[in-house]
C-alpha cells in the first residue's frame, strides 16, 4: 500500500527533523514528543508518534506508525522503531538501529550495527532460504546512515548555515536512496481543524533518489513522491522550528502529515554503547 511506504518516509523526515537541536540564543528543549496524523486522499491513513532525546554527546528516537480508519480494515500495520548514535565535532554517528513491523499477521524484525570501519552488520527475520533477503549490494551500504540520523544532520546543518542543502545517502536495511535537500519557500499555514499549528512556517523540500532495493514494477515509479515538504516553525516563542506539517504528492493524490501533539520532556543523557 502506497500510505505505508511513503508514510514511512515521511517519519523519517519528521523523526530528524523534530529532534532538538541548539540555534542561536533560543532555550531549546533536549527531549521533545511530537504526534502526527496523515491524510491520504481525504481518509485519515495512518497515525505516528516519537519519543526522542538529544543530549551533549548522543541521540536516540523511539517511534511507532500504525494505519488508521479504512486503510486500517484493507492493511493493517503497525511499525514499532529505535535508532541510537553519538553526536561529536564530526557529527552524527548511528550505532543501532531496531525495527519491528507487523502487516497482515505477519512479524518482520530488523536489527542494523554500524560497525567502526563504515560497514553495516544488517540481521533481519524471516530468512529465505535460510538467508536474509538483500536486494542492495553491501558496498552501496557503506558510510550510509539511517533515515533519522540522516535527517537529522540536514537539520542540524541548517540550523548552522541558515539553508536547507545537501545529499545524504541512505540505507534502511532494505533500500538505499539519497537525500538531495533543497531551500524552499515560506507561507501562512491554516490548520483547518486538522493540525495544531497556524501561522507562518518555512519549507524544506526533500527529494528521494532511489539507488537500489526498491521493487520494479510497472507503473511503481508515481507510487513514491518525487519530492517531500517539511514545513518548519516554532510553537512559542523563544523555542525551536519543530515540523509542522508534511506534504508529498503521488499518482494517488496529495498526502499531508499534520502535527496534532507536542510535549516536553526532561532530557536524558545515554551511554555511547
Amino acid at each position: 500500500m502506497t500510505s505505508l511506504r511513503i508514510g514511512q518516509l515521511l517519519l523519517a523526515a519528521v523523526l530528524a527533523a523534530a529532534l532538538p537541536i541548539r540555534t542561536g540564543s533560543a532555550e531549546v528543549p533536549e527531549s521533545l514528543s511530537l504526534s502526527y496524523d496523515m491524510w491520504e486522499g481525504g481518509l485519515h491513513a495512518l497515525s505516528l508518534e516519537t519519543r526522542m532525546n538529544r543530549g551533549k554527546s548522543a541521540y536516540s528516537v523511539k517511534f511507532s506508525v500504525r494505519t488508521r480508519g479504512l486503510a486500517w480494515l484493507v492493511h493493517p500495520f503497525s511499525l514499532k522503531a529505535q535508532t541510537d548514535g553519538v553526536a561529536d565535532e564530526h557529527g552524527l554517528r548511528p550505532l543501532h538501529y531496531r525495527s519491528t513491523s507487523e502487516k497482515r499477521g505477519k512479524t518482520r524484525r530488523q536489527e542494523i550495527t554500524y560497525l567502526d570501519d563504515g560497514s553495516l552488520d544488517v540481521r533481519r527475520e524471516p530468512k529465505k532460504n535460510g538467508k536474509p533477503k538483500n536486494r542492495v549490494p553491501e558496498d552501496l551500504t557503506l558510510g550510509t546512515l539511517d533515515p533519522a540520523s540522516a535527517l537529522l544532520s540536514i537539520i542540524e546543518a541548517f540550523a548552522r548555515v541558515g539553508r536547507c542543502e545537501g545529499s545524504i545517502p541512505v540505507y534502511d536495511g532494505k533500500r538505499r536512496y539519497d537525500l538531495l535537500v533543497t531551500q524552499g519557500g515560506s507561507r501562512n499555514l491554516k490548520s483547518k481543524g486538522y493540525g495544531m499549528y497556524s501561522g507562518p512556517a518555512t519549507v524544506c523540500r526533500i527529494a528521494v533518489e532511489q539507488l537500489a532495493g526498491f521493487k520494479k514494477k510497472k507503473n511503481r515509479k508515481g507510487r513514491f513522491p518525487s519530492a517531500i515538504d517539511v514545513w518548519l516553525a516554532p510553537l512559542a516563542g523563544g523555542e525551536p522550528a519543530v515540523p509542522v506539517r508534511l506534504e508529498g504528492k503521488t499518482d494517488r493524490g496529495k498526502m499531508i502529515l499534520h502535527l496534532v501533539k507536542a510535549r516536553h520532556r526532561e532530557p536524558v543523557e545515554r551511554a555511547a554503547r
